[in-house]
């Protein structure tokens, strides 16, 4: 059955990531994507420091124009930590950005914001965790009624013995830096973005 359900990902063998945690940047701070996002196909990234939704949405027909794959976005907490959005501007913005995925012929699946308190420490409040929540809380079904999967990241790496913090296997430097992956991070959010892509194949052959 896995076989099969990995054999039926066509529409996903090409992969644009809208965010900065999961590729290689400039001075090779995230070494890698882990095999599974690469076994079957091409990974790339459109992404740089302090990237954002909003700038995603502003800038989305030239991203798209320039890179080909099916989308996913990994993107959001320096929308609320930086810009001061509200959840509901930020799923604004990810409206425009999947009604130019979508009308441009390509699948898009979009994750929940992750863990970070004590991430860049003087960074999270209990205002911005609102903030996060909200929208954590908003994104499946803002997906389901559009018809698409939604990477459900946040408890999945959330310490389940510190409320909003990432597990400290999965932070890139715990201590200095908890808000970005470490190899195991990544390696477990590739295996939530591989369930979601397996779910959107059987989605899309059923549909067909």
């Amino acid at each position: 059955m896995r076989f099969a359900a990995i054999r039926n990902r066509q529409n996903w063998q090409v992969q644009l990531q809208l965010g900065d945690s999961l590729a290689d940047i400039a001075g090779g701070l995230y070494a890698y994507p882990p095999d599974y996002m690469t076994q079957l196909g091409t990974f790339t990234q459109e992404a740089a420091g302090g990237r954002t939704l909003s700038y995603y949405a502003t800038n989305i027909a030239a991203i798209l124009a320039a890179d080909a794959g099916d989308v996913w976005t990994n993107v959001g907490i320096n929308d609320v930590v930086l810009y001061g959005k509200s959840a509901a501007q930020m799923l604004t913005d990810l409206e425009t950005i999947r009604d130019a995925v979508v009308a441009d012929g390509r699948e898009f699946m979009p994750f929940q914001l992750t863990p970070f308190k004590d991430g860049v420490s003087s960074n999270w409040t209990s205002a911005y965790q609102a903030v996060v929540d909200a929208y954590n809380a908003a994104l499946p079904n803002w997906c389901l009624t559009r018809g698409h999967h939604c990477g459900l990241v946040y408890d999945a790496m959330e310490d389940p013995a510190a409320a909003d913090e990432m597990r400290a296997a999965h932070k890139f430097n715990a201590g200095t830096d908890d808000l970005h992956y470490s190899v195991a991070g990544a390696q477990h959010v590739a295996r939530i973005w591989d369930a979601g892509i397996m779910a959107a194949r059987r989605r899309i052959k059923v549909a067909a």
